[in-house]
Order: C-alpha cells, then structure tokens, then sequence
C-alpha cells in the first residue's frame, strides 16, 4: 500500500502557463499594418505530434527507478531556467506570494477573497520528498539542479512492450482515409494509457477496492513527456537560437524561425524519415523513426489582428481566414488589459435519479488574474516562484524604493 501510495505522489499532469502573456507580431505579410521601422517579428504556433504515444513507447516499468529526493537549484542557474523551470510540482501559491498587481487584481475583482488552491507551477524553489522518474532526474542534473538528499528508491524492471502496439496504431492513423479511422486508432493508443490513470478510488458504490491500476506506467508516460519537451526546449531551442538570453536579441531569433521554420528537426535518435516537404529532411526523436514523433515546428504563423481599412483588397482577401478569430482575440485584450472578466455559458444534458434535465451553465471563461507566476506591471512579463530577482525586487521595497524603479 504504501508502494502505491508513493506512485500516486509521483503523478503530475500537463503543464499549462502563459509565461509571457501578449505579443504582437509585425512581418511583411500584414499587409499596411507593417512598421518596417521596427524590427520584423512572427508569432509561431509549436506543438509535438502524438506526445504521450511517444512517451509510451519508450521503456516503462512493469514491475520488480524512481526516486525521492530533495533538491534545490543554484542562483546562478535561476536567470537560464527563469522561463521554464524543470522538476515541476503541485504547490499551492498562498496570498503573500503574489505580486503587487495580481494582489490588486484579487482585492478589486474578488473582494480579497483568495483561495491558495494547489495547481501545476513551474518554480525555482527547493524541492522536499519529490518524487522523479530517473531519466528526468538525469537530464535535470545537466540542467544544474542539484540533488541534497536521496530519500527513497522504488526500483522495477522496464520494457518497451508497448511500442510495436502503437506503432501499428500510429500507422493506421497516418494511413486513414476518412475520419472514423482516424479517429478509432487515435483513442486505441489513448485507451490504453487512459486504463493506467484509472483512478479506481473515485469509483462510487463501493464498500471495498482493489488497486489494481499500473498507475507507474501512467506517472511514467507523464513524466517521460515532459522530459521531452523540456530537451526540446532546453537541448534544441536555447543552445540554436539563445532565446530569453540578454545577448541575444529577440528580433532575430523571432525573424529566423520565420525564414528557417522548414529547416528545423530535433534529434534524438540518428534516424531519418521522409517528409512531406520536398527537400526537407526531418530525423526522428525515438527508436520508431515514424512522423508521428516529429515535432510540428513548421508550426502555424500567427498574426496579430490587422486592421483592414489598412490593406488593400487582395490583401483582405488573403487575410480573410487569419482575421476571422478577431473577436476573441480583442477580447483576450480587453481581459488582459482592461482588467475585464469574460464569462462563457455551456449548455448540456444532465442526468439526477434517472431523469433528464437540460442544463445552462455559467463559468468563467477569461480572467486577468493568473496565480502561478510573479506578473510584472506591464501585465505580460512573469517570472517564476522563488526567482532571486522577486526577492531583489522585495528588498528594493522594504528599502523604501519605488515599485517602478524596484521592477526595472
């Protein structure tokens, strides 16, 4: 029991933050609405094709490394990892440790009411009693994480029986000729790792449950994706284009992912692959060298809202599909910059004592007020928990200095 216990411990879903909030793209393909004047920038939409299939494929425990640990990250690795911090853990971000303007935002949009629920927050603080897959541990030493204390080692043995299973779905996926298909071979890979997150404890109308869920395999899966992303991040982006480095600036990192989007590849694994763009050759990230494994770095340029008065009428013409999703945008302005809160209503079936009711419901859709990192004033900076500058910043104001001057 407490074997399963320590493997419950181990699970962290996705990570999700918008680490900077706003950005606004200038590029000749927006027409009029581009300043020549200022540097040329692009907005690229990144993502890894089939991510937890990919996790799965690789050699995971079935039973017969984890490890607890305590663990801590040095100052001068804080401004390298400011913008993703490694070795994530659920933390509940208490009132205190907010910034200025997300305590501002709480005491005028919620009456001070706050609620230091636990969430997914990348930080630079110690890490105690945290539980890591040894694969992640490894790659985070390289980072510069630096490990106090080892508490506890669960060991197993590992296979990678899984892979030629999804694979072969992976295959039939690609190979789909209508949607159905496409879609049965997608949920027959996500059916599986859905089993080992199964958590039998939320099972209602039992006097009695047997763990019998491999929920290693699931804290595995979730870890080994994420270790992936951040080689991705830390092994591929920051050492090519040096982004977030002082010395580095901005425009021309944003400019040549632009001009050599179709040239990029991630290399995990020597393998190569064809691609679907004449002249491009792409290499695999796992031992399957499939194109299910490539990173989608090609991604999509996004712009930011033009107005069209501005362009002519070819040029509005070609815009036609990028300007449709206008309105969200200028409202996720208005929510970050105004400070407004957006509420969306969802309408469904509900079913209580077996009797059907349609139900409208009214959440919450888009709030300014984001809790897991320090916000700067100009409301689209953030930097993580336990960054040695929020401290600086801290020791600036208890010296009677000004915020503004404290920030800068």
């Amino acid at each position: 029991m407490s074997m399963h216990d320590f493997i419950e411990d181990a699970k962290r879903g996705g990570i999700a933050i918008a680490g900077h909030r706003y950005f606004k793209a200038n590029n000749p393909k927006m027409g009029k609405a581009f300043n020549p004047s200022k540097p040329t920038t692009w907005i690229s939409y990144i993502d890894a094709n089939n991510l937890y299939s990919w996790a799965m494929s690789q050699y995971l425990p079935i039973g017969n490394y984890k490890w607890e640990i305590n663990a801590h990250f040095t100052l001068k690795t804080h401004d390298y990892l400011s913008d993703l911090p490694p070795a994530v853990e659920n933390m509940a971000v208490n009132k205190n440790m907010l910034c200025p303007y997300t305590t501002e935002l709480v005491d005028k949009l919620n009456g001070g009411r706050f609620s230091a629920t636990k969430k997914l927050a990348p930080h630079l603080g110690p890490r105690k009693e945290y539980i890591i897959h040894y694969q992640e541990l490894q790659y985070y030493i390289k980072l510069g994480i630096i490990i106090d204390e080892v508490i506890e080692i669960l060991s197993f043995d590992q296979t990678n029986c899984l892979a030629p299973y999804i694979a072969f779905n992976t295959k039939k996926c690609q190979g789909a000729k209508n949607a159905f298909e496409k879609d049965f071979f997608k949920l027959m890979n996500s059916s599986v790792y859905s089993k080992t997150m199964e958590n039998v404890r939320a099972h209602m109308g039992k006097a009695s449950m047997t763990l019998n869920k491999p929920i290693i395999v699931r804290a595995s899966v979730l870890g080994l994706s994420k270790l992936l992303m951040y080689r991705f991040w830390y092994g591929y982006v920051k050492e090519r284009y040096g982004l977030f480095k002082d010395e580095t600036p901005i425009s021309v990192i944003a400019e040549s992912i632009h001009i050599r989007g179709k040239s990029y590849h991630y290399v995990l694994a020597n393998k190569s692959t064809t691609s679907k763009h004449k002249g491009v050759s792409k290499k695999g990230i796992s031992e399957i060298a499939t194109n299910s494994y490539i990173f989608d770095l090609e991604g999509t340029l996004l712009d930011d809202p033009v107005d069209r008065s501005l362009l002519s009428e070819e040029e509005v013409k070609n815009l036609a599909i990028q300007t449709e999703a206008d309105p969200i945008t200028l409202v996720y302005q208005d929510c970050l910059f105004d400070n407004k809160v957006f509420y969306a209503k969802n309408v469904g079936i509900r079913s209580k004592d077996h009797i059907l009711s349609l139900v409208e419901l009214e959440k919450k859709g888009l709030c300014p007020i984001d809790t897991k990192r320090w916000i700067l004033s100009d409301k689209i900076t953030s930097l993580p928990y336990y960054y040695w500058r929020i401290q600086a910043y801290k020791n600036f104001i208890s010296n009677r200095i000004s915020p503004e001057l404290a920030e800068e």
